[in-house]
């Protein structure tokens, strides 16, 4: 099994493009609903408060989401929130060319999109295992995130050139064309989906079943856990950076723009990695590393501190970040695996739904305890603090042995009889 095989299955080549032009869509539309919410308000406690809007549909309707979609056509999910998210943009298009645009109008329609994509996620993982065999899922997954990750880079350096070039009017159609043959892509695609089942029971059943799974399910559990620590591990970095060059390094927006393509260029090199590694490398050894290295990250990014003014600045800080993009980006497309492979077909959109919401909620947790804590300390220590606390996390996965609960039966009872031998 290689990335070429994957040419004879036309369905996910299909579905894999359509998925492409969502993520360029989610990006170009992240950038410029941002400029223009700020272009409205002239307000950057507007921009933040927008941004911090567009989360909650994430966090609080995906999972009721989830198991509304468990029961319906995936393939007509798919295609009414693309045609919805087109509609939706190209409201805000018309509104704007009529003048008659306010912020509060932007801020309901964004959310309304935000709530279209919660909707969509749980079809989209509800689809994939339907196209692709078991043994398909690294390579799959592979593509989608390495991928995904190549279209919100590519979208976030158009978004920029299309304000610039054809203002507003342009950026926006082409963020609505991006949904709107997404849509058009998942149209011809051949799903065999079994629902009889599924639309007998009541929703609250369909919801409540899926609850029990997740709450009985010790790996599902153990997997959504670690897709939190991820996340809780992404945040600091985000919510600091600003703060780490501007302040501490004394550098510019050069030195932020160096650190996030090292960054994105390392997720996208982890991401196309897995596949590989995945059959070399056992994934309790994989995780623990993964996350040896991102506690180590942090204690590196303070370390700069000290040698901000040093010819040797530049290709540490870059290095470092080049090696957290890589262990972030074979951590979540491992994870998205093993999430996969943990649940059975039928029960894919209800429980994707609650664990990337739980999954999620980790990010404004880990940022309002970062926010508390910057009041109280200064920027390299908290930053030296998160990098030990991970570090102690990690420690505490391994010595429990949690981490040997994501080893394949086989691997488990081969290392058992080592042991006992």
């Amino acid at each position: 099994m290689n990335f070429t095989d994957f040419r004879k299955n036309t369905s996910f080549g299909k579905f894999l493009c359509s998925f492409l032009l969502n993520r360029l869509g989610d990006s170009v539309d992240v950038l410029t609903m941002s400029w223009l919410i700020y272009l409205l308000s002239g307000s950057a406690a507007v921009s933040a408060l927008a941004m911090g809007i567009n989360y909650i549909p994430s966090i609080v309707i995906q999972p009721l989401a989830g198991a509304w979609v468990e029961r319906m056509h995936k393939k007509k999910v798919l295609i009414l929130m693309d045609l919805g998210r087109f509609l939706l943009v190209m409201l805000i298009l018309a509104l704007y060319l009529g003048k008659v645009l306010a912020p509060y109008m932007l801020l309901c329609i964004t959310f309304a999109v935000s709530t279209l994509e919660a909707f969509r996620s749980p079809a989209t993982n509800g689809v994939l295992p339907r196209l692709l065999k078991e043994e398909e899922y690294e390579y799959g997954t592979s593509m989608l995130q390495g991928g995904g990750r190549i279209m919100e880079l590519a979208g976030t350096g158009l978004a920029g050139v299309l304000i610039a070039w054809l203002g507003i009017y342009g950026a926006l159609l082409v963020d609505a064309s991006c949904f709107l043959i997404a849509a058009l892509l998942i149209l011809p695609l051949g799903l065999q989906e079994e629902l009889q089942s599924q639309q007998a029971e009541s929703y609250g059943k369909t919801l409540k079943e899926g609850i029990s799974f997740l709450r009985d399910s010790r790996r599902l559990l153990l997997l959504v856990l670690l897709c939190g620590l991820l996340n809780a591990m992404l945040t600091p970095m985000q919510a600091l950076q600003s703060a780490l060059v501007k302040d501490i390094y004394q550098k510019g927006g050069e030195t932020l723009s160096f650190m996030g393509a090292a960054l994105s260029g390392g997720m996208l090199l982890g991401a196309f990695l897995y596949p590989f590694l995945a059959k070399r490398v056992a994934i309790d050894k994989a995780l623990l590393l993964c996350g040896i290295l991102n506690g180590g990250f942090y204690l590196v990014l303070a370390g700069c501190a000290l040698i901000a003014q040093n010819i040797f600045f530049y290709p540490v800080l870059g290095f470092s970040s080049l090696v957290f993009g890589v262990s972030i980006g074979y951590l979540n497309t491992a994870l998205a695996v093993m999430i996969m492979k943990a649940i059975p077909i039928h029960y894919m959109s209800r429980e994707t739904g609650l664990a990337n919401a739980l999954c999620l909620a980790a990010v404004p947790a880990t940022s309002f305890l970062v926010s508390a804590a910057a009041r109280l300390v200064k920027v390299p220590a908290l930053l030296t603090a998160s990098g030990i606390l991970f570090l102690l996390i990690m420690a505490m996965l391994k010595v429990s042995g949690k981490l040997n609960e994501l080893l394949p039966d086989d691997s488990k009872a081969g290392r058992n009889e080592e042991k006992w031998n």
